[in-house]
C-alpha cells in the first residue's frame, strides 16, 4: 500500500523514503496536504554541479557545495569522477591500436584491437608494379595486398 503512495521520485526504506529531488534549488519549498515545508527533508538527493548529497536533516535550506554545519552527505563527488574518466579516457596511441582503462590493473592499456578509419593515411606509388607504401600508422600490408599489380583491399 505505501508504494502506492510514493511518487515516481521516491524510494520506500522500510519505514521512510528516500526522494531525489534533482537539481539544488535556493528556497525550496514544497506543500503537501495544505501544508508547506521549507526547505529540503531528511533523506532528500540533490544534484549539484559538483556533487550529488543526501540531507542529514528536516529543513535543509544551506547549500550542500558550500555547507559547514554537516547538513549533507555528499554520495557522488562530480568533480573527481570527470577527472578520472578525462585522464582515463580511451584514446588511439601511435602505433594504431585503442588504449583503454582496465580497472583491474588501475592502468590505461593497449588493446587488441586497432582503430580503423582515418588512421592510415598512406603515400602509395607504382615502382614498375612494386607498389610502395609509406607513411600511416600500423601496418598497411594488413590492410592492403600486391597481387601482380593489382592493388587489393582486403576486407
Amino acid at each position: 500500500i505505501m508504494a502506492d503512495l510514493l511518487k515516481s521520485n521516491e524510494i520506500d526504506a522500510g519505514g521512510g523514503y528516500i526522494a531525489d529531488r534533482g537539481n539544488w534549488v535556493s528556497g525550496f519549498s514544497e506543500t503537501v496536504d495544505g501544508i508547506t515545508f521549507t526547505g529540503y527533508a531528511l533523506n532528500d538527493i540533490v544534484h549539484t554541479a559538483k556533487a550529488v548529497y543526501l540531507s542529514l536533516i528536516d529543513n535543509n535550506t544551506t547549500n550542500p557545495d558550500t555547507d559547514t554545519t554537516g547538513s549533507w552527505r555528499k554520495f557522488v563527488d562530480k568533480d573527481a569522477l570527470m577527472a578520472f574518466v578525462k585522464s582515463n579516457q580511451p584514446y588511439v596511441g601511435s602505433d594504431g591500436y585503442w588504449y583503454v582503462y582496465n580497472p583491474s590493473s588501475g592502468k590505461v592499456e593497449k588493446t587488441e584491437t586497432l582503430a580503423r578509419g582515418g588512421e592510415y593515411l598512406i603515400d602509395m606509388t607504382d615502382d614498375d608494379c612494386d607498389f610502395v607504401m609509406t607513411a600511416g600508422t600500423g601496418d598497411p600490408a594488413d590492410i592492403f595486398e600486391d597481387d601482380d599489380c593489382n592493388l587489393n583491399i582486403k576486407a
